[in-house]
């Protein structure tokens, strides 16, 4: 009777996810198809079972063949189960289509090894048998399926352990309590042998993946009801890959931003009206939400003259004006149009053109593929994929700006860059590198590294007890996405025993621009722990200083293109020294960057400026040669 409570209730769960996962998901992919997989089997496996025992309770031991031809199908279905598994979690570094052919003959080895050995039972009896009086009796080769399960199981800890940068933490959580799961109830089966345990444990497994990392509920944006970026990442590859023919419409409408972050209650009515229709103009589409004001409809073989007309509608509402909370706004919108797999072959181009398209363009146009260099995109993707390799193999290099003290007159601190060398591409630095970082989605992990190395240099150098008391380290506009990153930041400098007030963290205009509420709280928590907050780059043009008066900036760094202005210039150089001098009102230390010669430096003593960097000084050095200087400088003083 326990077995069939068992089996019962693999089956319940198991009928319970297929019905929700099939009808509520919206987003087809790789793990998608084998979850749906894995959950089919086993729901086999436990109708193979309860139908065995139900048969013996009314057959007895007439026909034990009945009994064969169930295990025969429990042990077809059963055994599918872990290699899927294992190919599910592996699914997160690379699908089965982009795999080698070798790795994939790896693979696949011990499972056709298996299945063999199942098909060829009728004739062996290697994994089980029937006595004549119905008894059911394991044979003598069971173990090949045990050990089958024990090397796919070994490769999903290998492929944890290996490519856990690739996993996010609550993934990783989830596989690993379901694979513990399935493992105790495999060794209890062993021991009570006359259960479905290990059934309804991988039915349990199934619904637990289910409600924690396969649910549909997932793929919604958080703020809209519409499909998420990550969603539409998941959709797009997993078309390319199938070489599926499709359409892809992108919108960008910028003025929808201030819409977005103004977040008033007033606003509700206007978003839903905007949504609804562009929900409504393209049924057959699905709707993804990208980012602040960017939006994207995936059409699947679309027929001809269908998208056009889309496009056309969607033009067309947009020039008339929405009713917003201010009354009627007109909202600008420009429009991509791309042919896939036609005109983008692969993902890594398809990304590139999508971020051009948020920056370039006119609104009222609609864009193709023509409008964009492919050449540079490339080499962007390039880029890219670079700066990856380089993460995971830690070929990043950490460089050090001296921080020179106009008032003093030596070294006080040190500014942290990261740069790293392509054979292909030669070196890329700071910029190039974190633009990369934002929109590849490694900026978080990337930053990390960078606090471990800068917090690293300056604890192993024992720069506190020479004077360095200013260790400068930029933080990027995704950071403030990442709920409870910025503490995990500061627990790296607490663990070198960094005073926080030794850290001066920079912040672009263009971050400055995009700080949320959740942001400003914790930059205000890190402002009462001591941290320093720098605007650097100002003048570039997303700020002006009335930004700081409601966040805890404590320096102004202004941006070298507004020093080279004041030196050709002389209103740009009465600009620039009453800049300096409101910060200094405020109560704000002054820096100004790219001071590279004689002639930008004989600007800057009489003005109140507190800091300055630039090759004038010194130039960005590596930790060698930063240790050397600050030697050489030491000797040079005691002489």
């Amino acid at each position: 009777m326990m077995k069939a409570t068992f089996a019962i209730a693999a089956i319940v769960m198991s009928g319970f996810v297929l019905h929700y996962h099939i009808r509520m998901n919206r987003v087809r992919n790789s793990q998608s198809v084998l979850f749906d997989v894995m959950v089919v089997s086993n729901a086999v496996t436990a109708v193979t079972d309860l139908v065995q025992i139900f048969l013996k309770a009314y057959l007895g031991s007439a026909d034990y063949r009945l009994f064969y031809i169930g295990s025969f199908l429990y042990f077809c279905t059963h055994t599918l189960i872990v290699p899927f598994l294992f190919v599910y979690v592996y699914s997160n570094v690379r699908t089965w289509r982009e795999m080698g052919k070798s790795l994939r003959c790896v693979i696949v080895a011990p499972l056709v090894l298996a299945m063999l050995m199942v098909f060829l039972n009728p004739f062996t009896d290697w994994i089980f048998y029937y006595l004549g009086d119905g008894t059911y009796v394991r044979g003598a080769f069971l173990w090949t399926l045990y050990a089958c399960s024990a090397i796919y199981l070994l490769g999903i800890a290998y492929v944890i352990i290996r490519f856990r940068k690739n996993f996010i933490h609550k993934r990783i959580r989830t596989i690993v309590i379901g694979v513990t799961v399935c493992l105790i109830a495999a060794v209890l089966q062993g021991v009570y042998k006359d259960s479905s345990l290990e059934t309804m444990a991988i039915a349990f497994t199934g619904l637990y993946f289910f409600l924690m990392i396969q649910n549909p509920r997932d793929q919604i944006d958080a703020e809209y009801p519409v499909l998420s970026r990550q969603a539409f990442g998941d959709t797009v590859r997993y078309w390319l890959v199938g070489k599926k023919r499709f359409d892809i419409v992108a919108l960008n409408v910028p003025d929808l931003r201030k819409i977005e972050v103004r977040r008033a209650e007033d606003n509700k009515q206007e978003m839903e009206e905007i949504f609804s229709f562009l929900r409504d103009c393209a049924p057959e589409a699905e709707l993804f939400h990208l980012s602040e004001g960017m939006f994207a409809f995936i059409i699947a073989r679309p027929p001809q003259g269908y998208v056009d007309k889309m496009i056309s509608r969607i033009m067309k509402r947009f020039q008339e004006p929405w009713q917003g909370f201010k009354g009627e706004e007109i909202l600008p919108v420009k429009a991509l149009r791309l042919r896939v797999p036609d005109e983008i072959p692969d993902e890594s181009v398809f990304n590139g053109v999508l971020n051009k398209f948020a920056t370039v363009g006119v609104a009222g146009t609609v864009m193709g593929v023509g409008d964009f260099e492919l050449h540079d995109i490339e080499r962007n993707s390039k880029i890219s994929a670079a700066l990856v390799s380089a993460i995971d193999k830690n070929r990043l290099e950490m460089r050090y700006t001296p921080i020179w003290s106009l008032k003093k007159k030596r070294i006080v601190g040190v500014e942290v860059a990261v740069r790293f060398y392509d054979d292909e591409i030669g070196y890329v630095y700071d910029d190039e590198i974190f633009k990369y970082a934002e929109r590849s989605g490694h900026v978080l992990r990337l930053s990390e590294m960078v606090f471990e190395g800068a917090c690293s240099f300056y604890d192993k150098n024992l720069l506190a007890y020479r004077n360095i008391d200013m260790l400068s380290i930029r933080i990027y506009p995704s950071m403030r996405l990442q709920f409870g990153m910025m503490d995990k930041l500061m627990e790296t400098v607490k663990a070198h025993g960094i005073e926080a007030g030794t850290i001066t963290l920079l912040l672009s205009e263009y971050t400055m621009s995009v700080v949320n509420d959740n942001f400003k709280a914790e930059m205000k928590k890190l402002a009462d722990s001591g941290v320093n907050f720098c605007l650097e780059e100002y003048g570039s043009g997303y700020t002006d200083i009335s930004s700081v008066y409601d966040l805890p900036i404590s320096m102004i760094k202004i941006n070298k293109g507004v020093l080279r202005a004041a030196v050709r210039n002389e209103k740009a150089r009465v600009t620039m020294e009453s800049t300096l001098e409101l910060a200094h009102e405020l109560s704000m230390k002054t820096a100004v960057s790219g001071v590279e010669d004689e002639r930008y430096y004989n600007l800057i003593p009489d003005m109140p400026c507190d800091y300055a960097t630039g090759n004038y000084f010194f130039e960005q050095l590596d930790e060698e040669g930063f240790r050397r200087l600050l030697e050489d400088r030491e000797e040079a003083a005691h002489k």
